[in-house]
């Protein structure tokens, strides 16, 4: 009998801005772990439309981020399932096209881009990487269902890349639309109660509560009841134990009538919670 042995690794945690990683902050982490005899083995990054903070990570970090990388022999886990949703003009270059020595790991999805309900994606990664995951993957989960990998070949087929790039055009308009009508509910009922900044890709509004310590607890005693649900930020922490003063609010399917309620129904409970606290 085969017997497999759990790993479960140490996650180190590192600042980001209203424009994705710090560099420096990136490597100071680097070299205290280094300071402690350890290595890190891979960085794991959320660069187009960063779940759930919506920023996107500028060519130039990536560029820095690369480098440290290659001086400090770890692995870069692109995970990119927003890609095809950045709303700058002139969207940035992947780490894929800045890898030269094989250390990127690319995670794409069609669960963003053709229907969230496929829950189907694909991995670009150097071939003796791709071998390991085939093997892992054989005798565990075997492979995602047939069905929509048959539905993507055959769209593929009919579309070509032109037509998938046609598609991902018209739904990166979409997103962007719906990003707007909920910031323009935002600035209608959260001013002064919430801090937030413009998403530059991806589904996510992440909105800071200053005057709220603890999320979570916020929305278990004041949201739910009042028909709002959000996402505390202990549900994105790498330590859910620390309270959260910041929630994630989604625009992909809700429309404005519902954006502009729930704001309003969120602004009302954090009043009557900053009013109890006085």
């Amino acid at each position: 009998m085969l017997q497999t042995k759990h790993i479960q690794p140490n996650y180190i945690t590192v600042k980001s801005d209203h424009d994705g990683l710090i560099v420096e902050c990136l490597q100071d982490a680097i070299l205290n772990c280094r300071s402690k005899g350890g290595s890190p083995k891979a960085l794991y990054i959320n660069p187009c439309g960063c779940n759930p903070t919506g920023t996107v990570l500028s060519e130039s970090r990536k560029g820095l981020i690369y480098e440290l990388a290659c001086k400090y022999d770890f692995l870069i886990l692109e995970d990119d399932p927003y890609s095809y949703l950045d709303y700058s003009e002139e969207p940035t270059v992947s780490f894929l096209q800045l890898d030269t020595e094989g250390r990127v790991i690319r995670l794409e999805s069609f669960s963003k881009t053709v229907s969230a309900g496929l829950r189907l994606g694909f991995i670009i990664a150097p071939k003796p990487l791709v071998y390991v995951m085939g093997n892992i993957t054989s005798t565990t989960t075997i492979h995602t269902s047939m069905l929509p990998q048959m539905m993507i070949s055959r769209l593929f087929d009919t579309w070509g890349i032109d037509g998938f790039l046609k598609k991902t055009k018209i739904t990166r308009d979409f997103y962007r639309n719906q990003r707007d009508v909920m910031l323009k509910a935002a600035d209608k009922h959260l001013k002064g109660l919430c801090e937030w900044t413009v998403p530059s890709g991806g589904f996510f509004l992440w909105l800071k509560v200053p005057q709220i310590e603890d999320t979570e607890t916020f929305f278990l005693e004041y949201g739910l009841e009042r028909g709002v649900a959000c996402s505390p930020g202990t549900c994105f922490s790498s330590d859910p134990s620390i309270p959260s003063q910041y929630i994630r609010v989604s625009y992909s399917t809700t429309n404005e009538e519902d954006m502009d309620k729930g704001f309003r129904i969120l602004a009302d409970a954090i009043r009557e919670v900053i009013k109890l606290e006085e």
